[in-house]
């Protein structure tokens, strides 16, 4: 699947703020990156890199292979870095993070 094609596919996130259930986004794969400030840059074939800021710290990471388990991926790691209880859906699969 071309890199365009996934970023237009469904993401949902949401977390739990006071132990209530609450939805932060449901679009795209480009709107959420959009939305959160996670900038994707293709390297070289098959290798990415992410680059987003958290508070005043800023995280890049490079991983290889399907761009698609690299988006699930940069989702993940931003989230979890944000600390709170998160409900991550893409792709079909759903992943909880900080239970």
């Amino acid at each position: 699947m071309k890199t365009q094609e996934i970023k237009q596919e469904c993401v949902s996130v949401y977390w739990w703020n006071f132990g209530k259930k609450t939805l932060d986004y449901k679009g795209t794969v480009e709107g959420l990156f959009k939305n959160k400030g996670i900038k994707d840059l293709r390297i070289s074939e098959n290798k990415y890199r992410f680059i987003m800021s958290i508070g005043s710290g800023l995280i890049r990471f490079d991983t290889t292979g399907d761009y698609a388990d690299a988006c699930f991926t940069a989702i993940k790691l931003f989230m979890c870095y944000l600390g709170d209880r998160t409900l991550i859906t893409f792709r079909g699969k759903s992943y909880t993070l900080n239970k």
